[in-house]
């Protein structure tokens, strides 16, 4: 069958069919075209026109069909626009089956290569640090974290609230360096302007300090609780983590030297330190079960009531220390018993708080009375005796 179907087919039939009707007798071998080709032409077109209802656009020299136009040829941008319409259609019809697998592919990939790079993370851990260090970092490490969310949530409440004039002192603060700024740029503010410039500045540490406390009652919360579902070892490794990384920061802005020493070196050093953690730990256990009295040494033998009281008698006798033997009371000097027999010996000496009723005296033991007569006898040109 030919192209166009059934209809077609009986059209062309017709056409031949009325063109070997009109075709003359051949003269000679050599003319083998109609003599009146618009003869033929007209009876083509007439054939045609019987078939279909209208008359198709017929050449001068054949007769054939010509198939209508569209209206109007799309352009490029068109064309682009109708295939970029049928690609979003296409693409809307797999769209969730599409997006869900590639969420799912792309939360894998994330996790095999978060879980890649804690592994190789611990692995440097426990290259450097001993199991003792570890936790000692680990614990400063996040104390030192904690203090630092708790310090700035308490210092966004203490502004929130005024208390002790805080939001004040930090709105003056803020302040006075806001307008060093712009004076420094060479602004002069009105009274209008320093007003606004005020008003703006204590609304910007209003917000600041709610985001502040909206953001970090939670996130301290969590953390907490998180470190609570932790067990010791887990404990230790997270702050391991901490101040590992802490540690590399620190390196990389230059706050602390780089460490350059070979993989062999860190090896060696982390072995020594262990074997010193290891005698240390030795040395502790020892002193703690000499404290509890239960071990540490030979097994203490209880003593009859006869072995303590030679051992007492033996002690006594050669490792207990000597008693000091009374000193002997030295002779009074002359210059003394001469000064005793002219001014009398004092019956009691005055301590710092005396009781009522003693004579009150100086501080060689002599009253007002004896104290004058002293004084009398040296304007006389009498010597006083020396005190030993």
């Amino acid at each position: 069958m030919a192209r166009g179907g059934g209809s077609y087919d009986d059209i062309v039939k017709a056409v031949m069919a009325q063109i070997a009707k009109s075709r003359p007798d051949v003269v000679n071998a050599g003319k083998s075209v109609a003599d009146d080709v618009s003869g033929i032409a007209a009876a083509a077109k007439s054939a045609v026109k019987s078939a279909l209802g209208k008359p198709p656009k017929v050449t001068s020299r054949t007769a054939r069909t010509v198939t209508p136009k569209p209206s109007r040829t799309m352009t490029k941008a068109e064309r682009r626009a109708q295939n970029q319409q049928i690609d979003r259609e296409r693409r809307a019809a797999t769209a969730d089956a599409s997006a869900a697998k590639r969420a799912d592919a792309k939360a894998k990939r994330k996790e095999e290569n978060r879980q890649k790079f804690l592994k190789e993370e611990k692995r440097n851990i426990d290259t450097t640090y001993t199991r003792s260090q570890q936790r000692v970092l680990g614990s400063k490490a996040i104390n030192e974290d904690l203090e630092k969310k708790l310090n700035s949530l308490e210092s966004a409440e203490r502004v929130l609230g005024n208390r002790s004039g805080s939001f004040e002192d930090k709105l003056d603060y803020v302040l006075k360096r806001r307008v060093e700024d712009l004076l420094d740029d060479g602004y002069v503010l009105s009274k209008d302007e320093l007003k606004s410039l005020k008003q703006a500045t204590a609304e910007d540490i209003k917000e600041k300090a709610i985001r502040t406390k909206t953001n970090l009652t939670p996130a301290i919360t969590n953390r907490m609780k998180k470190l609570g579902e932790f067990s010791s070892e887990e404990l230790d490794s997270e702050g391991a983590r901490m101040a590992f990384r802490r540690n590399l920061r620190a390196t990389e802005k230059g706050r602390v030297p780089k460490d350059t020493r070979s993989p062999e070196q860190i090896a060696k050093d982390k072995r020594t330190n262990e074997r010193l953690e290891e005698l240390e730990q030795i040395k502790s256990d020892k002193a703690r079960l000499r404290e509890e009295g239960t071990g540490g040494g030979r097994p203490k033998k209880e003593l009859t009531p006869e072995q303590i009281a030679e051992n007492k008698r033996f002690y006594n006798k050669h490792y207990k220390p000597k008693q000091p033997k009374p000193k002997e009371s030295k002779p009074a000097s002359s210059a003394a018993e001469k000064y005793d027999k002219e001014f009398g010996k004092p019956e009691e000496f005055l301590s710092r708080s005396p009781s009522l009723g003693i004579t009150e005296r100086n501080a060689f033991g002599m009253t007002r009375e004896q104290f004058a007569a002293f004084k009398a006898k040296l304007e006389k040109g009498s010597k006083a005796p020396k005190r030993k």
